[in-house]
């Protein structure tokens, strides 16, 4: 129930006031919205004809029907309660490993307040998320020998994203080399289900998106998936150099020994499942997938949260087992003080008063009403993801857009680089015969197009 408040006090509240974003959360609010009534697309946010031309993610067709109950709160009520069923499954795990209730209530707090997951429940909804909870059932069901319930898990971690698979592979390697003889057959069938999975997966993002594939951020290594691994199988020395190339890459390899990374090195089970995610991080060009602050780094919360505990577990002491689980959340607390979140604030913002108010949200719901039986809409950042407009266009972009929503008091001015380009983009409009303004209050306006 803590952890409930915590993260609704980490997500939902700043979109009730207005601080989600278009990318993501207005992206996919979009997506299940149009799923909901059974259309595929287009999703105008990401600016493609199917949200499939961007990300394999088939869990939203599944989610998508709860957006006629809950609305735009959908997805982010979602990933906490997935978080929630993430931590029972460290919890289930680690008690069934080690008959141990307090090893097990140790494993669950880990998990809960990692700072990969804090960090991804803060910045909007993504699936990966939701996919990395799948891990500890994976663990759990084959565990128990609950074999049709492994392939249920199992089904929905690669459904939740089109990456996921590679974990999944290396979960059944995992399977084939530690687990015993009669559960190696299903080690082979994940690997082979994983493989064509991925394969498939990036196939049909390529056919819906003009035959390519937008997110592979590694072109140092190559430009597809078996450039990028014939490049670290031939130059394995050059390759393992770009995992410690960067600052910002130094502090994350800090800050996931200190979380109980540094004792997952004694479980190879576990370890070599951190492999496909370490190299997704590091071999990336792009800094935001290295970094802390945004969703990156949520698919280590159960691998460390399970196999630091595991490893605590071989010790013969009781007293020393608990010391060293409580070290290891004491370490978990420390991270989790000082990590920034996406925007810059950190964690203590909840505790501030004026976190939970937005002196404008009148004005705002005010300016919604006037637009939301309209066809299309073109609005900042922070008003898309509560829109429901057939065609939404994420401002700049106007599209001749029956209307375009405005709010000048807002500091998360994306993709703008500063408040002064924001209001000279505004001016522009202002000047735009093309519209006229209908309503203004406190900085909120709605323009209007005149034919």
């Amino acid at each position: 129930m803590v952890a409930a408040i915590f993260y609704g006090l980490l997500s939902i509240i700043p979109h009730i006031n207005f601080q989600t974003n278009a990318f993501d959360l207005g992206i996919f609010n979009q997506a299940i919205q149009k799923y909901a009534s059974f259309s595929f697309g287009p999703n105008t946010i990401r600016e493609v004809d199917t949200l499939l031309a961007d990300h394999f993610e088939l869990l939203l067709f599944i989610f998508s029907p709860l957006y006629h109950l809950f609305g735009s709160y959908t997805l982010l009520i979602i990933q906490i309660l997935f978080s929630l069923f993430g931590a029972f499954g460290c919890y289930l795990l680690i008690h069934k490993e080690t008959t141990n209730k307090f090893l097990a209530t140790s494993s669950l707090i880990i998990f809960l307040i990692f700072f990969g997951l804090i960090t991804a429940i803060a910045f909007d909804y993504h699936n990966n998320v939701i996919g990395a909870m799948f891990i500890p059932w994976l663990f759990y069901t084959l565990k128990l020998r609950k074999i049709k319930l492994y392939y249920l898990i199992l089904t929905l971690l690669l459904f939740s994203k089109e990456t996921m698979p590679l974990i999944a592979i290396f979960f059944g390697i995992g399977t084939i080399l530690f687990e015993k003889k009669e559960v190696k057959k299903h080690g082979i069938i994940t690997t082979i289900i994983s493989v064509i999975y991925f394969f498939a997966s990036l196939k049909i993002i390529s056919y819906f998106n003009n035959g390519t594939y937008d997110h592979l951020p590694y072109a140092t290594l190559g430009n597809s998936p078996i450039e990028i691994l014939q490049t670290i199988v031939y130059h394995p020395f050059q390759s393992l150099s770009m995992l410690f190339d960067n600052t910002v890459k130094i502090k994350m390899w800090i800050l996931l020994l200190m979380s109980g990374g540094i004792l997952t090195i004694f479980q190879p089970r576990y370890l070599l499942l951190m492999i496909p995610i370490i190299a997704g991080k590091f071999f990336s060009s792009e800094e935001v997938y290295w970094g802390f602050s945004h969703h990156y780094a949520v698919e280590f919360a159960p691998i460390i949260a399970i196999s630091s505990i595991l490893t605590i577990n071989r010790l013969k002491k009781e007293n020393i087992k608990k010391g060293l689980a409580l070290v290891i959340i004491a370490l978990n607390i420390i991270i989790l003080s000082q990590i920034h979140l996406y925007n810059g604030d950190k964690i203590s913002r909840i505790f501030d008063i004026n976190y939970y108010k937005n002196p404008f949200r009148e004005d705002i719901s005010s300016a919604l009403e006037i637009v939301k039986k309209a066809d299309s809409v073109s609005a900042q950042n922070t008003f898309v993801p509560h829109l429901t407009n057939d065609k939404i266009y994420l401002f700049p972009k106007i599209d001749n857009s029956k209307y375009i929503i405005l709010n000048i008091n807002d500091k998360n001015i994306w993709p703008f680089k500063s408040q002064k380009e924001l209001i000279e983009e505004i001016e522009k409009i202002d000047q735009n015969n093309n519209y006229r303004n209908i309503y203004e209050s406190n900085g909120i306006k709605v323009l209007e197009r005149k034919i």
